[in-house]
């Protein structure tokens, strides 16, 4: 299931990525929103994620996509999904140049591997990653950080 996929992490190197992933993202979130909703984007991006990726496979593969049918006999486990769309999700609490920076990283990222390797893990961080994207103004309404700053130190 989306919930209980979070707590297997697959191989060493899997494990290492999304250890890395989780920490760097509840680092960054809990000082700024508080532990309860950090834990609720982590576990609700990573559920609404994997929920709304698999739709779309379920729906592609019934439709008769050939890579949307390979993606539907795919396993994936691991909660990078979570910590990428709760990393999105509080960038909307960030100031405009952390903001840009985590969304145009983490954005760009996920659609490169879906582009270059298309595997079910990475259609699952684009869901959690624009799910995360989305929820960041509905969940953590007000106190944002939206002074424009300028994109580098010598357009200052």
């Amino acid at each position: 299931t989306p919930l209980t996929a979070m707590a297997v992490w697959g191989g060493p190197a899997g494990y290492l990525v999304t250890a890395t992933l989780v920490l760097v993202a509840g680092a960054v979130a809990e000082p700024r929103i508080g532990p309860l909703r950090t834990a609720a984007l982590l576990v609700g991006t990573q559920v609404a994620g994997t929920l709304a990726a698999t739709a779309v496979i379920a729906a592609g593969a019934r439709a008769g996509g050939a890579w949307a049918g390979e993606l539907a006999g795919q396993v994936a486990v691991g909660a990078a999904p979570g910590a990428v769309g709760l990393l999105l999700a509080v960038s909307h609490r960030l100031s405009a140049l952390w903001r840009r920076r985590i969304r145009l990283v983490l954005l760009v990222g996920v659609v490169v591997l879906v582009a270059y390797s298309g595997e079910l893990t990475d259609c699952l961080l684009f869901a959690a990653a624009t799910t995360g994207l989305a929820a960041g103004p509905l969940v953590l309404r007000g106190a944002a950080d939206r002074r424009a700053a300028a994109p580098s130190r010598a357009e200052g």
